[in-house]
Formats: C-alpha cells, structure tokens, sequence
C-alpha cells in the first residue's frame, strides 16, 4: 500500500512599502559612475607574477601571453 500527501500553504505578503528617501544616497548608481570592478587606466601597479597569481586565484588557468598595455591595463589568455 503507497500514501502520498501533500501539503500546501497559502500566505498573503507583506505589503511592499519602499523606505523614504532622504535624497542622500541613490537606490542604483548613476551610469557615470565608475564599476569598481572594472580596470582603470594607469592605476594597476601589480608585477607580472602578482598578476597571474591574482587571474588564477580568480578560477582561471593556464594563463598565457600576459601583457601590460600601454594603458596600465594587463591582459592575458586563459
């Protein structure tokens, strides 16, 4: 003999009132504003081996052809 049960739960949700503004921080970031993720020109001062150290501790291997452009940006394949 096989039983199967099943239970189901209705709830109603909370209304979704959005906090007040007070005009001081915006909820998302203006287009203009930088991704601090993104390289920025100039300002990377690491060694060629920091660098791969930092792209495989990221998750990527076999870093090859790693290169510091003009632009103080390195690249590299993976």
């Amino acid at each position: 003999m096989f039983a199967t049960a099943g239970a189901y739960a209705q709830t109603s949700a909370p209304a979704q009132n959005p906090p007040e503004s007070t005009g001081e921080t915006p909820m998302i970031a203006p287009p203009a504003a930088p991704s601090p993720q993104a390289p920025v020109e100039g300002e990377n001062s690491f060694t060629e081996t920091q660098t791969k150290e930092r792209i495989e501790a990221a998750g990527y291997a076999d870093v090859q052809a790693l290169n510091l452009g003009s632009d103080g940006i390195w690249q590299a394949k993976a």
